[in-house]
């Protein structure tokens, strides 16, 4: 497997500063909420001659954001950093390895998950991976994962599950364009975002 480091150390500074800025992402989100909620709970508590009205507020932490997410494909070309280039996994190419990284902002732990389909469209996806991120866990509000592609056209990711999806049914033809998902979500899966690069399979 080839490493990237150096790469990678400018990739992280310059992701960073893109999210202090403009959004690198197109999301797209199933259940949208717009930042924390609070809510209110009153309680009156009444003795004779005396009333004492209580006021609680509690803040629902805001779900977490999909800040940026990158594919490097089998041939070392960035999504995010050579935008002009189809990217391209190949199972004869570095054992078929590929790269994913992303950055999200969540007020609690969450969940990152890998889907892939033959179109740009959630419904049917197949799911390869996924993995719990936080204070304490190996990715936290920016994360990577090393995924790979294998000549029987499965399709696996290096997150201690012992899984390999076979998207032989979304093969119609070599090569292919299947399209990659990264989705955060919170812990219950009540708000999901995520996003997708196309990409040849060959």
């Amino acid at each position: 497997m080839n490493f990237k480091p150096i790469k990678y150390f400018v990739f992280l500074l310059t992701s960073t500063l893109v999210a202090c800025g403009q959004s690198s992402v197109d999301v797209h989100s199933h259940t949208y909420v717009e930042g924390s909620v609070e809510s209110e709970t009153t309680v009156s508590v009444t003795s004779p001659g005396y009333t004492e009205v209580v006021v609680t507020t509690e803040t629902v932490p805001s779900p977490p954001e999909l800040l940026m997410f990158d594919l490097v494909d089998s041939y070392g070309f960035s999504g995010q950093f050579d935008p002009d280039v189809a990217l391209a996994i190949n199972p004869y190419e570095d054992d078929g390895w590929f790269e994913i990284y992303w950055e999200a902002n969540a007020w609690d732990d969450y969940w990152v998950e890998f889907y892939v389909n033959d179109r740009p469209d959630w419904e049917d996806a197949v799911y390869f991976g996924s993995q719990m991120c936080g204070a304490g866990f190996p990715c936290d509000a920016e994360g990577m994962q090393f995924c790979q592609y294998d000549l029987d056209f499965g399709l696996s990711c290096d997150t201690g599950e012992n899984l390999i999806a076979d998207v032989s049914p979304l093969i119609y033809a070599i090569p292919q364009t299947l399209y990659v998902f990264l989705q955060v979500c919170d812990l219950d899966f009540n708000y999901c975002e995520y996003d997708y690069y196309p990409v040849l399979f060959e």
